[in-house]
């Protein structure tokens, strides 16, 4: 991303990483609140602040507090400051660190992660662990820092001396040295310190940070390199976050030699803002707590099953375990805290796990237990404080056998480092914070996470760190670790691996949740949540019972399915684990099917909403809609067709109800669109009677319709007879019957042939069937003439034509009439007729054989083209009128496709029937006929060998070309009747998967006596 800078970046966002605790509460012997711990929250610029009140308990206190009584001399500046920081809330952790502005972070599953671009270039990966390397191996680098102390618009300069900037590099440098065994040299300011005021505001950090760079004359992508080099703008108490950092993209990797920008508020807990804020210019991310209940028979549960990798490269997790992001209030990267306005003097020493993945921790202070070759392998460990200078192990790194995580213990006393630390004076021990053993991982990105257990004697309820006694075990069972003692400086640790669990821990899992419509006709989905294992059997069930076949991961409700409550029962399985069941909660009933719609969507005509599936005793609202448009007042099982539909579809919405059941809205499919039409109407009157159109009166409206009339007797139309009334003469016609046809348009459509339009559906080929198409009236009130090059054809008077032999190459029109409306149309004309015949195929159809397409006869003068296909399906570049069959498609069946075309006239694609199967082909030579050729002479046929081997042979005589009744021995004796005639036989070799061959001999000479 570039926002108004050549800087690309990724960086880490900390807010209110120190919030002191107001004034006002209650003070211990020693001058201090002892339940005032306050928390960085996620990002936010709020706090969490504990606090004593009265007798009554603990209560959470959400806010910012001054310290010790101070006064805000900046007006409203504190709330501009508040607004910035609700516009980064929803910031992820990665911000460029300059603009400020999120970014994508690295997908684990993109090239990126793995340090690949599109274009093949490499790039820095994710932060990943690193093996820990000794002090001795490093060249200590010295980090230079550029200060800038800001003073944005509408704000007060901060009032930090140089003095005190110095003093604060000094102490971090004194820290990071430390902490690096050396790696890092020192942190030294560059150049003097920036003071100056900023156009830009405290909610404009995207502009605020480059504006700092560029004062100090560096390009933007100084700090974005691994050359030590820092920018660190300081701006007044209030103004955005407390505390945030970035280190550069090609810096991603941690490493003591990244560089980065810092910014920060002017407060007295400096020293661990900035503290923190550097170790995420190294690449570092936050420290957190791993989480989790116990299991439901009381035993304690460390760590929840991974799932997938949010945004944050924070994991999800099943069984109830949740990752708290700078939960590790002990580790600088983690919350730092205060108590009642005292501060750290200065932060605890760095966990086992941000040092190997900082790659500064000695290779002689770190223990690695590993299960290699054998099934079970205990080891003793003593541990010295991770903050003890001296020999020995301050770290052990285990790697479970089963899982293949890596888990870190260290043990921690309160001294060297931390004695310093409010932790280190066991200020936090009510909280959960005390010394003891901490078991910890990395996770993906760099984070560390100490995992906790329940303790109802804290007032979090629970505990980041273990007791001599207490034996904690992995999630999967291969880790096992029980504090034997902890004496002075040492924890004894007794440590077993084992390559299968004595107990299999069971496959972690979660309740699975079901999405969709419980109607039938829709189908559900299962969310499985989160599980240990990709291994998952389903299966649905239906008021607890399973439905038969229903074992996939979504479900069809159907018919029978109505009524009942459904569930989904998930089976997780793994090897080496208990396999795991779980079933959703039960859904609400299944209620109610798409409604149809009975009758013909037809002027005049009634329909009925049809609710099929659904259970006894619903009760059911109606909405009819004509289009998208709901009918005022159509709110009833059934509905008449009037001519305001005329032009539309017809739909309807149908809500069932009842208790127990899903609520249910429904909407039918459309019927077809309501045509125009024509009413009719019979009379029998007395001579002289005046006749009207009796549903005069529901035709009235205005903007209902438009109207065409026309009266007739006998049958045959009256002339003039074309309004609502008719007046009888006073002598009747010979039959005396009279009728009414009355034309009904709807208002909304122009007058004239726009009303009614024709079309032709089908292909213009002799002995095709092409149908009449109105668009606008019924069919049913029109009357047909099909036209040949404009000339009626005759008695073509129907909906559907057979293309007749006598049209081929002339052009087809149909004409529509709407006599009672005085409306004719004719549609456009077709192509030319083309003449085609269904082509076949010729040949045997045996593999190797060369098979050809036999067209037929078609329109002189029309291009061929052929496509063969296998079992239906086409063969790329068969596409001649000949086709060798290969041996790929044996017991395949051929067709060919023949397309013609021709301009002007109708392109005409024809398939041919499929042949039978292909066969493999049979080695066969003619028969040939030994013996002398004489009456009651036997004649043999000598047949040479088919092949493969065992081919069945029959046979068959012939004489003079007839077929020999019973002749069908490999002999045969011509008797008298056969004098003069000439012999043949034919021979047949058959064959499992071959295709069968029929040989005929030569005739032999005529039979003598």
């Amino acid at each position: 991303m570039m926002i108004g800078t050549a800087w690309l970046a990724v960086s880490v966002l900390c807010c209110s990483l120190l919030t002191p605790l107001g004034a006002t509460a209650a003070v211990d012997s020693d001058g201090v609140a002892p339940s005032a711990l306050l928390s960085d929250v996620g990002g936010d610029a709020v706090s969490e602040a504990i606090s004593a009140e009265s007798d009554a308990g603990l209560h959470d206190e959400i806010g910012e507090a001054d310290t010790e009584g101070e006064t805000d001399t900046e007006g409203d500046a504190e709330a501009e400051g508040d607004d910035a920081v609700s516009n980064l809330r929803n910031a992820d952790d990665m911000l460029d660190p300059l603009t400020l502005e999120p970014l994508e972070l690295l997908d684990p599953d993109d090239d990126a992660a793995t340090g690949e671009t599109a274009g093949g270039d490499t790039v820095a990966t994710a932060p990943q662990p690193q093996a820990a390397a000794g002090y001795a191996t490093s060249v200590g680098t010295e980090h230079m820092i550029d200060v800038a102390i800001v003073t944005p618009t509408g704000k007060v300069a901060p009032t930090l001396t140089d003095a005190e900037v110095s003093a604060l590099i000094a102490k971090a440098s004194t820290y990071w040295s430390a902490q690096s065994g050396g790696q890092i040299s020192s942190i030294r300011q560059g150049t003097a310190t920036l003071r100056y005021t900023t156009p830009y505001a405290c909610s404009e950090p995207g502009y605020l940070m480059p504006d700092a760079a560029s004062r100090f004359g560096n390009s933007d992508t100084v700090y974005n390199e691994r050359n030590g080099r820092h920018l660190l703008v300081i701006v007044p108490k209030g103004c955005g976050s407390e505390g945030q950092a970035g280190v550069g993209l090609g810096d991603l990797v941690v490493s003591p030699a990244n560089g980065g920008v810092i910014w920060m508020q002017n407060l007295p807990w400096g020293l661990d803002i900035f503290a923190h804020e550097f170790g995420h210019n190294l690449g570092l991310r936050h420290a957190n707590t791993h989480e989790c209940p116990n299991a439901a028979d009381g035993t304690p549960v460390f760590e929840g099953t991974p799932g997938a990798v949010s945004g944050n490269f924070t994991p999800s997790f099943s069984d109830g375990c949740v990752a708290e992001e700078y939960g590790d209030r002990v580790d600088v990267m983690g919350n730092i805290s205060v108590i009642n306005g005292q501060v750290n003097a200065a932060p605890s020493t760095l966990s086992v796990t941000n040092a190997l993945s900082l790659g500064v921790m000695p290779v002689e202070a770190v223990e690695r237990i590993a299960l290699e070759g054998a099934s079970t392998v205990t080891r003793s460990v003593s541990l010295k404080s991770v903050s003890s200078t001296g020999a020995g192990t301050r770290g052990v790194v285990v790697t479970d056998p089963i899982s293949g995580t890596e888990y870190v213990f260290e043990h921690r006393d309160g001294s060297g480092q931390d004695a310093q630390s409010l932790f280190g004076k066991g200020k936090l021990a009510d909280y959960g914070v005390g010394f003891g053993v901490r078991m910890m991982t990395n996770r993906l990105g760099a984070s560390s996470e100490v995992f906790t257990a329940l303790d109802s004697s804290v007032y979090y309820g629970r505990r980041q760190y273990f007791r001599a006694g207490e034996t904690l075990v992995s999630r999967t069972g291969g880790v096992q670790m029980r504090i034997t003692s902890i004496a002075a400086s040492t924890a004894t640790l007794e440590i077993t691996l084992r390559s299968t669990p004595t107990n299999p821990a069971p496959v972690g899992s979660s309740v699975p949740t079901i999405d969709g419509e419980f109607t039938p006709g829709e189908t559900l989905s299962v969310r499985p949540g989160i599980w240990s294992t990709t291994t998952l059997d389903y299966q649905w069930l239906a008021n607890g019972s399973p439905i038969a076949g229903a074992t996939a991961a979504t479900l069809l409700l159907g018919p029978d399915q109505s009524g009942a409550a459904i569930t989904v029962r998930i089976t997780g399985s793994k090897p080496g684990f208990v396999s795991v069941s779980r079933t959703s909660e039960p859904s609400i009933k299944v209620a109610g099917a798409t409604p149809k719609i009975a009758g013909t969507a037809a002027l005049g005509s009634t329909l009925v909403a049809e609710t099929p599936g659904w259970a006894p005793g619903t009760t059911f609202d109606y909405q009819w809609y004509a289009g998208a448009a709901a009918i005022p007042g159509a709110t009833e099982a059934a509905f008449a067709v009037t001519p305001l539909q005329i032009g539309r579809p017809i739909a309807v919405e149908v809500t069932g109800t009842q208790a127990g059941y899903a609520l249910v809205t429904r909407m039918s499919g459309e019927t077809s669109v309501v045509p125009a039409g024509t009413l009719r109407y019979q009379f029998s009157p007395q001579p002289g009677e005046t006749l009207s159109w009796p549903d005069a009166n529901l035709y009235s409206a205005p903007a209902c319709c438009r109207l065409s009339y026309r009266w007739l007797a006998d049958g045959i139309a009256i002339s003039g007879a074309t309004q609502p009334t008719y007046t009888v003469a006073s002598v009747l016609p010979a039959g005396g019957t009279f009728s009414l046809e009355v034309a009904v348009r709807s208002a909304g459509v122009p007058g004239g042939v726009s009303d009614l339009k024709a079309s032709i559906g089908g292909v213009a080929v002799v002995g095709s069937t092409l149908n009449a198409v109105s668009e606008g009236v019924d069919l049913g009130d029109l009357t047909i003439q099909w036209l040949a090059n404009g000339v009626a054809l005759k008695g073509a008077t129907q909906a559907a034509l057979i293309v007749p032999a006598g049209a081929a190459a002339k052009r087809l029109t149909v004409q529509l009439t709407w006599v009672a409306a005085s409306l004719k149309v004719t549609s456009a004309a077709t192509l030319r007729v083309s003449k085609a015949v269904t082509p076949s195929v010729a040949g045997p159809m045996v593999v190797g054989a060369v098979v050809t397409a036999k067209p037929g006869i078609w329109t002189t003068g029309m291009v061929l083209r052929y496509q063969w296909a296998a079992n239906g399906s086409p063969i790329a570049g068969a596409t001649k009128a000949t086709y060798k069959v290969p041996a790929t498609l044996l017991g395949q069946t051929l067709t060919v496709a023949v397309t013609g075309s021709k301009v002007g006239y109708a392109t005409v694609a024809l398939t041919s029937a499929a042949t039978t199967a292909i066969l493999l082909p049979l080695v066969a030579k003619k028969p040939v006929i030994v013996g002398v050729v004489k009456v009651n002479r036997q004649l043999t046929a000598k047949v040479a060998a088919w092949g493969p081997a065992d081919v069945a042979l029959t046979y068959q005589w012939f004489a003079a070309g007839k077929r020999v009744d019973g002749a069908t021995e490999a002999t045969f004796t011509p008797t008298g009747t056969r004098l003069g005639q000439r012999i043949t036989v034919a021979v047949t070799g058959t064959k499992d998967g071959y295709r069968s061959s029929t040989l005929t001999s030569a005739a032999t000479a005529r039979v003598a006596r």
